[in-house]
C-alpha cells in the first residue's frame, strides 16, 4: 500500500505544478510506482514494530511526509525539473527533506521514533515481526510437542 499520492506531492509544494503535471502526463505510472516502491521500503523498517501494511486511513502524517520527500528527491534525481535551477535553494530543500526522511526511517527502525497509530503491534501483536513455523516431526505428531503421552 502506498503511503502517499501525487496530491501529497502538490501539498508539499517542492515541485512546481507545471513540472509535476508534465511528468505525470509523460509517464503516468512513474509516480504511483515510486510511491509503491518507497512505501514498501518503509514497510521493511516498520514491520518489526508495527503491523504492515498500515491501513489506508489515517496513515500517520509524518510517514506520508517522509515517503513524499523521498519520492520527490528520486523524481528530481531521475530528470530534474525545468523550472528549478540546479543548485538552487529549492534543490537544497528537496535533498535536505530526503535526508531527514532517511534519518526518520532509521529512527523508526531503531525505536527512537514512534508512530501514533492505533494498530501499533508492539510489543508482540500478531502482525508484528517475523513469523516462524515448522513442520511437526513424526514423534511430535504422535505424542505432541511436550513428548508426553
Amino acid at each position: 500500500m502506498a503511503y502517499g499520492t501525487i496530491t501529497d506531492i502538490r501539498d508539499l509544494g517542492l515541485i512546481p505544478d507545471e513540472d509535476l503535471d508534465a511528468l505525470d502526463q509523460a509517464r503516468p505510472t512513474q509516480i504511483p510506482r515510486l510511491f509503491d516502491a518507497v512505501s514498501a521500503r518503509f514497510d521493511t523498517y516498520l514491520r518489526p514494530r508495527y503491523g504492515v501494511p498500515m491501513p489506508g486511513s489515517p496513515v500517520p502524517i509524518e510517514l506520508t511526509d517522509a515517503v513524499v520527500a523521498i519520492v520527490v528527491a528520486r523524481l528530481y534525481a531521475y530528470r530534474g525539473f525545468p523550472s528549478i535551477p540546479e543548485g538552487s535553494d529549492t534543490v537544497k530543500e528537496i535533498l535536505l527533506a530526503r535526508d531527514h526522511a532517511e534519518a526518520f526511517l532509521k529512527d523508526i527502525r531503531d525505536g527512537v521514533a514512534q508512530l501514533d497509530w492505533t494498530k501499533d503491534a508492539t510489543p508482540g501483536g500478531l502482525e508484528a515481526g517475523p513469523s516462524v513455523s515448522y513442520a511437526l516431526t513424526p514423534f511430535e505428531m504422535k505424542f505432541g510437542k511436550s513428548g508426553c503421552c
